[in-house]
C-alpha cells in the first residue's frame, strides 16, 4: 500500500469504505429463489400435487481484486473519524471565543500521513499497517491556518480474499516520547504510536509461513525510547480462527532479529541479553548494550529451540574456546557460554578493572590503566543468563 502521501487521501475514505463493505456483502450466501415444477398426475390420487422445490447451493463468497485497498480504507476512516472530531473542537473553540484567528480550509489537508503504513498481499489475503484511530490538532494553537499534525495508533491488520479486516488488539510499541497533539485536540484514551515526534519507529514487516498452513505469519519489528535511550519490541503474529493473534511458538523467545543464519531456508530468531552500563561522561544517558547473539533455530514444524545441535554450533562459532584470559567483554561472553560461574567472573573483573574516571576524562587528564569504560557492562555481563553451556 505505502504512504497515502498528503491529506488529499482523505476525499478517498467514504469511497473506499462503501466499496469494502460493497465487497464483502457481495461475497454473502443467498438463496435463489425458483419456481415449483408443474404438477404431476397421481394415480392413486383425484387431485394433482407438485413436488417441493430443491434448495439450489450456497453462491461462494467472490474474492475481491486488491485486499491491500480495503487495508487502506482503514486508514482513511481513521482519517475522517479525526477530521471530523477536530472541526467539533474547533466550533467549540469559535463559540467561546478562545481562538480568534482564520478557519483553515475544510476539511483538513495540511498534513502528511505516516510512511510506516505499508501492505503486502499474501495468497490469503494481505498483511498491513494501518492507522485504526487518529488526532489532528495544529502545530500552533494561535493558527489554525498552519500546518496540521496528524498523531494516532498504528497496528497491524489482516484482510482475508474477500476483503474483511481484522485488526491486532496487541499494541505495538514504537515510542515513548508522546504525540504532538495537545489540549483541546488531544485524545487522552487514546495510546499514541505514531506519528510525530516519536523516537524510533516501525521497520518493514517481514512474513515466512513458519507453520505450513499456507499463509504466512508476519514478524514485526519496533525500536522505541527517548532520545539517548532505545529498547526494541519484536513480535511475529499469525492469522487464526479469524483473529490476528501473537505466533505462540515465537512467544516465549524474547528476540530482536529474525533471519535464516544456519542456511536451511527458515528464519531463525536471533536473541540477544540487555546489559546495564554506567552512564556515558558528560551525557546524562547510561551506557547500555548487549550481551551475546544466540539463536532459536527454527523447526520444520513451526517451534523453535533454543538447545538444538544448530543452535549451540552458531554459539560455538562465535566462541571456539574457553578463553585464557579475561580481557575484553567478549571474553567475558565466552566464559559464560564454556561454563565460567557468575561468581568467579565478577571477582575477576572487580580484581583486575576499575571504572572510567569521568573527571579525569573532562578535566584531560590520562586514566589508569586497568581503567575501562565498560566496566558496568562487563559486571553485567557476568550475570548474563545463557541458554546452555559447552563443550
Amino acid at each position: 500500500m505505502g504512504a497515502l502521501g498528503r491529506r488529499n487521501a482523505l476525499l478517498l475514505a467514504s469511497g473506499l469504505m462503501s466499496w469494502a463493505v460493497a465487497a464483502g456483502c457481495a461475497g454473502a450466501a443467498v438463496k435463489a429463489s425458483a419456481a415449483r415444477p408443474a404438477a404431476k398426475a397421481v394415480a392413486s390420487a383425484s387431485v394433482a400435487t407438485s413436488a417441493p422445490a430443491a434448495e439450489p447451493p450456497a453462491t461462494a463468497p467472490a474474492a475481491i481484486a486488491d485486499p491491500c485497498v480495503a487495508a487502506e480504507a482503514v486508514t482513511n476512516a481513521a482519517i475522517a473519524q479525526a477530521d471530523a472530531a477536530a472541526r467539533v473542537v474547533m466550533d467549540g473553540q469559535l463559540a467561546s471565543g478562545t481562538y480568534k484567528g482564520e478557519m483553515p480550509k475544510l476539511p483538513l489537508e495540511s498534513f502528511e500521513v505516516s510512511s510506516w503504513l505499508s501492505c503486502i498481499k499474501t495468497q490469503g489475503g494481505a498483511w498491513a499497517i494501518v492507522l485504526s484511530k487518529g488526532v489532528l490538532s495544529p502545530r500552533t494553537d494561535d493558527d489554525w491556518t498552519a500546518e496540521w499534525v496528524l498523531d494516532g495508533v498504528v497496528a497491524l491488520a489482516h484482510v482475508d480474499r474477500f476483503g474483511a479486516v481484522a485488526v491486532a488488539e496487541a499494541r505495538l510499541e514504537t515510542q515513548s516520547g508522546g504525540g504532538n497533539a495537545h489540549d483541546p485536540f488531544s485524545d487522552k484514551a487514546l495510546y499514541l504510536n505514531c506519528c510525530d515526534w516519536v523516537f524510533g519507529g516501525l521497520e518493514p514487516m517481514e512474513l515466512f509461513d513458519f507453520d505450513g498452513d499456507g499463509e504466512p505469519e508476519v514478524h514485526v519489528g519496533a525500536s522505541y525510547g527517548h532520545e539517548g535511550v532505545h529498547e526494541r519490541s519484536d513480535r511475529i503474529f499469525t492469522f487464526q480462527d479469524g483473529r490476528v493473534v501473537p505466533y505462540a511458538p515465537a512467544a516465549e523467545h524474547g528476540f530482536e532479529a529474525m533471519r535464516d543464519v544456519t542456511g536451511d531456508g527458515i528464519p531463525d530468531l536471533l536473541m540477544a541479553q540487555g546489559l546495564s552500563g554506567s552512564e556515558q561522561c558528560g551525557s546524562g544517558f547510561p551506557g547500555d548494550g548487549s550481551g551475546m547473539t544466540f539463536i532459536a533455530h527454527a523447526l520444520p514444524g513451526g517451534g523453535f529451540s533454543k538447545v538444538d545441535a544448530e543452535a549451540r554450533a552458531f554459539a560455538k562459532a562465535a566462541c571456539p574456546k574457553r578463553p585464557a584470559a579475561i580481557q575484553t567483554l567478549d571474553d567475558i561472553h565466552c566464559a559464560r557460554l564454556w561454563g565460567v560461574s557468575e561468581a568467579k567472573l565478577e571477582l575477576q573483573v572487580r580484581a583486575q578493572f576499575i571504572p572510567w574516571d569521568c573527571d579525569a576524562e573532562m578535566a584531560g587528564r590520562p586514566q589508569k590503566p586497568n581503567a575501562r569504560g565498560e566496566y558496568e557492562l562487563m559486571l553485567s555481563a557476568t550475570k548474563a543468563r545463557v541458554p546452555f553451556t559447552l563443550p
